[in-house]
């Protein structure tokens, strides 16, 4: 008996607490993909191999680039030498103080 009261309420309390909310095909689909673990999975497999596509693409493109440095360099002596038959000594490496290097590049 007591075992039938207890069944009894229980049946009646989960009556009482659901309610009578409808739901139209579109929300019911919304819900389904939001919650669905499978579809956000091949969702994230669709957009990553739309990004690679997109990658491969742009390699078909040419790649241009341009670089430039430049740098002061320290005052050094420039490297000299004397020969006997010179009067003044022969300069083989000249003090270079600024130094500027430009590249450019095109790839295809």
């Amino acid at each position: 008996m007591k075992w039938l009261v207890v069944a009894g309420l229980m049946c009646f309390s989960t009556a009482l607490g659901q309610t009578g909310k409808l739901l139209t095909l579109e929300d019911a689909l919304a819900i389904g993909r939001t919650q669905s673990r499978l579809l956000q999975v091949s969702a994230a497999k669709a957009d990553a191999a739309s990004a690679r596509a997109d990658e491969v693409g742009t390699l078909l493109l040419p790649s241009l680039k341009l670089e430039g440095i430049y740098r002061r360099l320290s005052d050094v002596d420039p490297f000299q030498v004397s020969v006997p038959f010179s009067p003044q000594p022969i300069v083989i490496s000249p003090t270079i103080l600024n130094n500027y290097n430009v590249r450019v590049g095109l790839q295809q």
